[in-house]
């Protein structure tokens, strides 16, 4: 009987000797739960971190100013510039182009680093009657005796009127100096060459008549004599141009055309020779682009009117 009871207490289960392996094994499965979820986070952010995850929405909602601002210049946007730095700006932009190609025969050859100042007066008043309309002239019933040509006159304050599109409102100009002009313009009443006959101080008139110009010039090759490289708006509202000029002479003999290329107006500095044969010539070139490295630099300078809020002429060196 002794040993029975002995067996049954053997056989009982006592809760509290089992309690501590329980709570043993349910903290090893937490601390896997938990390593495993740290390991999973761990992955994720370096993968979303390399790119791998979230890639396309990222790219549109977190682009980088420099690469939005790649992207605006391929997209021809407007770029504002950080302070202190100048903008590049289209190389025709109608700020400027339109100036730019009136005045390109005159800044050519020329420095004119005093803007209209650096011009003549008959510099002037050419520029501004080639851009005179029909509208600018009044037809007269008087006729020039030595051709027979109708007289036209027109008011002295037009030419000022036509200047102020590309110089300063302030321009000014010697009316009495150009009595004598002869000027090709866009209209054409009895031919498109105007002669200026005479000038009445006291109405501020001149009378005018028109007729020939002249024949037409030969074969030639093609040539781009210059090339506008850069344009730029400045921090104080100025814009910047440059462009690579070259420069040349050229000599007919019967069927052969010969051209000397230099890189200054002087033409002091020749870089290159070309011959080509009359009979071909219009088939052939002449381009700055080929020798940008030895072409003069002409920099030109527009600024903002702040009375009109347009861009006028400021200046053009040669260098």
């Amino acid at each position: 009987m002794e040993k029975e009871v002995k067996k049954e207490e053997k056989e009982e289960i006592k809760p509290e000797e089992i309690k501590p392996e329980e709570n043993k094994t349910k903290f090893s499965t937490a601390a896997i739960i938990i390593l495993v979820l740290i390991i999973i986070g761990f992955a994720a952010y370096i993968a979303y971190d390399k790119g791998y995850i979230f890639k396309e929405k990222d790219k549109k909602e977190q682009s980088t100013p420099v690469e939005k601002d790649n992207k605006d210049k391929k997209e021809n946007k407007t770029v504002e510039p950080t302070s202190g730095e100048a903008k590049e700006i289209d190389l025709d932009d109608s700020r400027f182009i339109g100036i730019y190609k009136k005045l390109e025969k005159y800044t050519y050859s020329m420095n004119r680093e005093n803007g209209y100042k650096s011009f003549s007066d008959k510099d002037l008043a050419t520029i501004a009657i080639k851009n005179f309309k029909e509208s600018d002239f009044e037809k007269t019933s008087d006729k020039d005796k030595e051709n027979g040509n109708t007289y036209y006159k027109f008011k002295g304050d037009t030419i000022v009127k036509h200047l102020k599109n590309y110089f300063k409102s302030d321009v000014t100009i010697n009316k009495e100096k150009i009595s004598d002009l002869f000027v090709a313009t866009n209209v054409n009443f009895d031919g498109s060459g105007m002669q200026i006959k005479s000038y009445d101080k006291e109405n501020d008139e001149y009378k005018v008549t028109f007729g020939g110009i002249g024949g037409t010039s030969g074969p030639s090759p093609k040539i781009t004599a210059r090339k506008i490289i850069s344009a730029e708006k400045k921090e104080d509202g100025s814009i910047k141009v440059v462009e690579k000029a070259i420069y040349y002479t050229s000599t007919t003999f019967n069927d052969d055309m010969y051209f000397n290329i230099y890189s200054d107006p002087s033409n002091n500095y020749n870089i290159d020779g070309k011959h080509f044969k009359v009979a071909n010539v219009t088939n052939e070139k002449i381009d700055v682009s080929d020798y940008s490295d030895k072409a003069s630099t002409i920099t030109h300078i527009f600024k903002l009117d702040k009375e009109t809020g347009d861009y006028y002429f400021a200046s053009s060196v040669i260098k």
